[in-house]
């Protein structure tokens, strides 16, 4: 075989396979990120409002917080936050602050994109500058209902509703009092 044929028949064997190795970089370059699974945990931001019942001698009002949870497995979490606001005392009219922390479960019903949720919260109510209040640290269970969406793989936002049944068992014994909470949430995994 002459040298131009070898040459011609090497050219022919190399054009398929630059053309097999530029649509590999192509489909490389054009997929992007791969999104496989979402993560564990979750670090975020609430704000809201608590509506307060006014046997507790303070008004509702508008909520900031952080929260975090930990996914740990089967559809279950374990939630922890702490919220705080400015809540006007009813009978002197000064302005306390209510920091509330609290720590549960919830149950999500669906660990896609969309992730529909219950849960239970043990929570702890202080009130700072409620000088009405006859006792201005209270305790709650509250059971909590919401729904999450990722519109990312590691980005979430979030509306959430909670009914707390506060307990006031030197004052009221285990006759709870009534508050509700509406947040809206932004989460961040990691």
């Amino acid at each position: 075989m002459d040298s131009t044929r070898r040459h011609v028949a090497r050219r022919g064997s190399l054009a398929p396979t630059l053309s097999r190795t530029a649509l590999i970089a192509l489909v490389t370059l054009w997929a992007g990120n791969a999104l496989a699974q979402f993560t564990n945990k979750t670090i975020g931001f609430q704000a809201g409002y608590v509506g307060v019942n006014k046997s507790l001698m303070v008004a509702g009002g508008p909520v900031l917080g952080i929260e975090s949870t930990l996914y740990l497995g089967d559809g279950f979490d374990l939630a922890f936050r702490v919220v705080a606001g400015i809540h006007q005392d009813q009978i002197t009219d000064k302005n306390a602050v209510g920091v509330f922390p609290a720590i549960g479960f919830r149950y999500l019903f669906s660990e896609e994109d969309a992730r529909p949720y219950l849960g239970l919260n043990i929570a702890y109510l202080r009130f700072f500058g409620a000088d009405s209040m006859a006792n201005p640290n209270l305790v709650a269970l509250a059971p909590v209902a919401g729904f999450e969406y990722y519109f990312q793989s590691n980005t979430a936002l979030g509306l959430q509703g909670e009914y707390q049944g506060i307990l006031d068992i030197p004052n009221r014994g285990f006759k709870p009092t009534n508050a509700f909470a509406g947040v809206a949430r932004i989460l961040w995994g990691f």
